[in-house]
């Protein structure tokens, strides 16, 4: 499986794991709001060596500071000397630090949103095995989450989505290709 816009998504979600019409997820609407809000959800995951770089010159002790805009999870954060420091804290969109400096904070970058259809998702290309899973929970759970068939495919989704991690962790480990697991 190769990289598909959310169009090709939702369409194999329909027919090749629901069993229906290609179109019985809207991709222009739902289709499009769950890719979105899968990208949301795992940003910290899906995202592959892709990163921010915030410099804050002359920061004041004792002060908040906005991180950017589409940073997501900390990476580290470097002193003056380019050493890691410690001396810092965040809250959400925040950063504070105890001493003034000047300061390099790195981050991995936020998916950008999509807003067609014919995009393709922000993420690394093997989450595309993972995907239609997650638009198939949402199809089938239709805003109740507890019932017993959306309870099987989120299951399958949770699944898939280890599995593919597993992969991209033994690439980042071992150097290897992609491993096709899809089954």
């Amino acid at each position: 499986m190769t990289e598909m816009t959310v169009t090709e998504l939702c369409a194999y979600a329909c027919s090749r794991l629901l069993g229906k019409p290609t179109t019985y997820i809207d991709a222009n609407t739902e289709g499009l709001d769950w890719v979105n809000e899968f990208q949301d959800d795992n940003a910290d995951k899906i995202i592959y060596n892709s990163f921010v770089i915030q410099s804050l010159s002359n920061s004041e002790a004792n002060k908040w500071y906005l991180c950017s805009s589409d940073a997501g999870k900390l990476i580290d954060v470097r002193d003056s000397n380019g050493e890691v420091t410690y001396n810092y804290k965040i809250d959400s969109r925040m950063i504070f630090f105890y001493d003034g400096g000047d300061y390099t904070v790195k981050y991995l970058a936020l998916p950008d949103d999509l807003f067609t259809s014919a995009q393709y998702p922000n993420c690394h290309s093997i989450f595309t095995k993972v995907i239609p899973y997650y638009l198939a929970w949402k199809k089938v759970s239709n805003g109740d989450p507890a019932r017993p068939d959306a309870l099987f495919w989120k299951q399958l989704y949770e699944e898939k989505m280890t599995a593919m991690l597993r992969v991209l962790q033994t690439q980042k480990k071992f150097g290897k290709r992609e491993t096709d697991i899809w089954r």
